[in-house]
């Protein structure tokens, strides 16, 4: 249970501060509502509907949440209980960018992991089972640091620019971007074409994000660089590859025999990737490697659940982050790569007198840098003293 003063910060925000935009979500009367109660962190209240966008704030305010989230899907019954009996109608289509599923180096200095069941432990990525006794159940202890969020933002800015607008056609003012209060992005598209989607269809675009099921076969001969889609993109990628063959890292994927192949195609393979005016085949084992090494580079590493999930909750913009206190906020794309959440997405511009009560990592949050160890009792920026208070390794003795 977080303590009183924690509660009362976020009572205060949504008496006070929660002012979203009407408009932000739409349709709110073909929406479905849940919450998490800020003094019931085990239970979630679904099923929920309001007439208007007043009588929603209305019992927000009166029932404080630890989290909030709407669905993604339009019903025409929103408050039934029975899923097949809301009727549903159509879903935005979705996107989260989560760095907790990329592997960043960042991780092996303030993730760690322990087996539940012999008791191993590391750090970094978790593996799926453990090393010693093969256990699934793995525990984690999972931070997000500054060069966390950089690669969450480049991932971000990369599935908007190289697959949202150029590969799916949807505009820029179509799409929505939003910090999802805690370890990356929400990207909402709000094109009427992409709302019947089936969760098939959802899948198709989730596997063609992730490069899954490119055909070897039909690339050989070499795209052009100039082609649209993977077939441009992979050809790019041979080039760049090939560029850099003699101080390439990635080269243990293949033989001497390969390599020598490609060494001494080099200057064919780059002249005939550049101009495209004449045809070159690769052997067949040598093409697959390096459309591995291309996809693993270029494909975007998106949560498949959230964009197949056609009946899918999401948090609420505006709402408070109940791990983190820190809020779900809207990013204007030309200003997502100087995003900081520590100071964009907080709404408290006060201090936080903390006590440290747990082990917490050497890590930089924001501007801050955290080197601190059980029973110092510290005063940082608020929204950084909460996020450490939310995830049970402080507690706040005072708002300064």
């Amino acid at each position: 249970m977080k303590n009183e003063i924690v509660r009362n910060i976020f009572k205060e925000y949504y008496e006070k501060y929660f002012n979203p935009k009407e408009n932000e979500v739409g349709n709110i009367k073909l929406r479905e509502f849940a919450l998490v109660p800020f003094d019931s962190p085990d239970t979630m209240i679904r099923h929920l509907s309001f007439p208007t966008f007043k009588d929603f704030k209305q019992y927000i305010v009166k029932n404080i949440p630890l989290h909030l989230y709407y669905s993604t899907a339009y019903y025409k019954v929103p408050e039934a209980r029975d899923m097949d009996e809301k009727g549903w109608l159509g879903a935005d289509l979705v996107f989260d960018i989560d760095v907790d599923h990329i592997p960043t180096e960042c991780k092996k200095e303030h993730d760690t992991w322990h087996c539940l069941d012999c008791g191993m432990h590391g750090k970094g990525m978790p593996p799926e089972r453990c090393p010693r006794c093969g256990s699934a159940r793995i525990d984690r202890e999972v931070w997000v640091c500054n060069k966390c969020l950089r690669v969450a933002i480049d991932e971000t800015m990369r599935l908007i620019e190289e697959f949202i607008c150029d590969d799916l056609g949807i505009k820029r003012n179509d799409i929505k971007v939003y910090f999802s209060g805690h370890r990356g992005f929400h990207i909402h598209v709000e094109d009427e074409r992409t709302k019947k989607l089936d969760q098939d269809a959802r899948r198709e675009i989730v596997d063609y994000i992730k490069g899954i099921g490119v055909k070897v076969e039909l690339l050989n001969p070499l795209p052009k660089m100039s082609e649209h889609g993977w077939r441009g993109t992979i050809a790019r990628g041979i080039y760049e590859f090939i560029l850099t063959l003699r101080d390439n890292e990635d080269l243990n994927a293949f033989t001497p025999r390969e390599m020598e192949h490609l060494i001494s195609k080099r200057n064919i393979l780059v002249k005939a990737l550049e101009e495209g005016s004449i045809e070159v085949k690769l052997p067949k084992s040598i093409l697959t490697k390096l459309v591995k090494e291309v996809i693993s580079k270029k494909s975007v590493n998106i949560d498949e659940r959230v964009t197949t999930d056609i009946k899918r909750l999401i948090r609420f913009p505006e709402s408070l982050h109940g791990k983190t206190g820190l809020k779900v906020t809207k990013v204007d794309l030309s200003t997502l790569t100087d995003f900081d959440p520590f100071s964009d997405a907080s709404w408290l511009t006060s201090s936080i007198k903390l006590k440290v009560t747990e082990s917490i990592p050497k890590i930089e949050l924001g501007n801050v840098k955290i080197d601190v160890t059980p029973g110092d009792i510290i005063v940082l920026p608020a929204s950084v003293a909460l996020y450490i208070a939310m995830k049970g390794k402080g507690e706040v003795i005072e708002v300064l």
